[in-house]
């Protein structure tokens, strides 16, 4: 399966709105962390299509965590005033 998951990683690596926002150390922690666990789930998956099904719900978590990260990092984008 090490070719299936060359190819999601490729695809998660091409993201770029997993990173979005983000800064550059932040960006590379998030892309770490994704590109960790994908490599575990291709493994772990039954086929390919698992295995991008997986990785598919892996990359919506990680936009999901870069977008907190980004509202941490900036309250003004939280959308309520500050006063």
């Amino acid at each position: 399966m090490a070719a299936t998951t060359d190819a999601l990683i490729r695809r998660v690596l091409r993201d770029d709105s997993l990173t979005r926002g983000l800064g550059d150390e932040e960006a590379r922690m998030l892309v770490e962390w994704v590109v960790d666990w994908a490599e575990l789930l291709a493994e772990a998956a039954r086929d390919d299509s698992d295995a991008q099904v997986l990785v598919a719900r892996l990359c919506r978590r990680g936009k999901a965590i870069g977008r907190f990260v980004q509202l941490w990092e900036n309250p003004r984008n939280r959308g309520f005033s500050q006063s």
